[in-house]
């Protein structure tokens, strides 16, 4: 029965990070603002909102215009849903899993938008530093985790940016990656910090050689590989 409620919660949160990936990087109101389709621009009704099932059960099409609605949201959904279970599965119910969870809420949230407009909301950044800073107070990280590794990070990042822009005379680090290493830095620490730019290198160069070939583009998002 617990699986289930994971499951339903994960569920919940997906058709959470599929409206805030939407609408954060278009500036749209996240709080106030009814979900409507994207199409007709007709308000949902709550038989429209229920995660994954209403879209199985309307064949993935809007219920007014009878538009297809894109695989994004149930995927997106799906995606959250697994990771909240898998969590679950390995920590357990307690504090850690909670913050990991919203990690992995968080992160989708920031994959999705580098995928669909090659940014970062600040907002996002700023709530995965947040829950780091929980992560680390709750399995008492000194002060070192907090403020040093993110500092050392943050330097690394600046230099590989600035330094492929005086080797190649362009950027080849964008912002949101450098303020995510220093996120990323408070969870592992930066003697952890060389193999996850090893792993991540590995990943984006064959990340950006797909993502090139499908879609012909000269720049990818890399928030996904980190």
């Amino acid at each position: 029965m617990l699986i289930f409620f994971i499951i339903f919660l994960g569920l919940s949160f997906g058709s959470c990070a599929s409206l805030l990936s939407y609408r954060l990087p278009l500036g749209e109101n996240v709080l106030i603002t009814r979900s409507k389709c994207p199409n007709c621009k007709n308000s949902l009704r709550l038989k429209n909102l229920f995660p994954v099932f209403s879209w199985a059960i309307q064949k993935g099409k809007c219920s007014f215009c009878n538009n297809k609605i894109h695989f994004r949201y149930p995927l997106i959904e799906i995606t959250t849903a697994l990771s909240f279970l898998g969590i679950f599965l390995i920590y357990g119910i307690n504090i850690n899993a909670a913050i990991l969870s919203m990690v992995a809420f968080l992160l989708i949230i920031a994959c999705i938008t580098d995928f669909e407009h090659y940014i970062v909301p600040d907002s996002i950044h700023i709530a995965l530093a947040i829950t780091g800073i929980l992560w680390a107070w709750q399995n008492n990280y000194t002060i070192y985790n907090y403020l040093i590794s993110p500092a050392i990070a943050i330097c690394f990042g600046l230099i590989i940016k600035y330094g492929y822009i005086f080797i190649r005379n362009k950027d080849g680090l964008g912002t949101g990656d450098i303020k995510f290493f220093a996120i990323v830095a408070i969870f592992i620490g930066i003697e952890n910090f060389p193999i996850f730019l090893l792993i991540s290198g590995i990943l984006g160069t064959i990340h950006g050689l797909v993502w090139q070939r499908i879609t012909k583009s000269k720049i990818f998002p890399f928030i996904p590989a980190l």
